[in-house]
């Protein structure tokens, strides 16, 4: 990796169009995670927004079956039990990290953020940005005084994808955005 960096003279971005994020991988890195689901909807919300960008897009991995990973999650011994969010005031598992393994908590969250981010109550969290969360369909939040509107944008839409990988890619793809990098020779 050194050799080839070496090969490329990058320069930082003087402004951010837009930040793609892997949404799980943001779930990780969170060392304290409050203790309701509705303030852990509003942490992720709070992290997203301070990424310097009016526009950002959080992209979540889906679980089909069969699927060629069900190998992989198997030998995890993962026993995925059904999981459900009654609302934004229901504690969480005391290990959330340990939940995380769980494709039923993992969907059970995902839904919820779906539902919880379009209460006018994010709305000031949301502010003038722009957020499309990209799960089974793509989830655009924006906010309008006190409203948050929430609306599916089908050209961000890729049902098809499981990873948050190549759904990152396909909202590049979609965006048009290239790096600017040109060799240094």
């Amino acid at each position: 990796m050194k050799y080839l960096e070496a090969k490329v003279e990058s320069q930082a971005p003087t402004s951010k169009d837009v930040v793609l994020l892997d949404g799980f991988f943001i779930l990780h890195l969170i060392k304290e995670v409050p203790q309701t689901f509705g303030k852990i909807s509003t942490k992720i919300l709070q992290i997203v927004t301070n990424f310097g960008s009016n526009r950002m897009d959080i992209v979540f991995d889906r679980y089909f079956s069969p699927s060629i990973k069900n190998y992989k999650r198997d030998l995890r011994n993962n026993t995925d039990i059904p999981y459900n969010i009654s609302g934004p005031d229901q504690s969480r598992p005391h290990d959330f990290t340990k939940e995380l393994r769980n494709n039923y908590f993992k969907e059970a969250l995902v839904k919820f953020l779906i539902e919880d981010w379009a209460s006018d109550k994010k709305a000031p969290f949301i502010g003038d940005k722009v957020i499309h969360l990209n799960f089974n369909l793509c989830y655009r939040f924006e906010s309008s005084g006190n409203q948050v509107k929430r609306t599916i944008d089908d050209d961000f839409t890729c049902e098809d994808h499981e990873e948050a990988d190549t759904k990152i890619i396909f909202h590049l793809s979609k965006y048009k955005i290239l790096p600017r990098w040109h060799n240094s020779q």
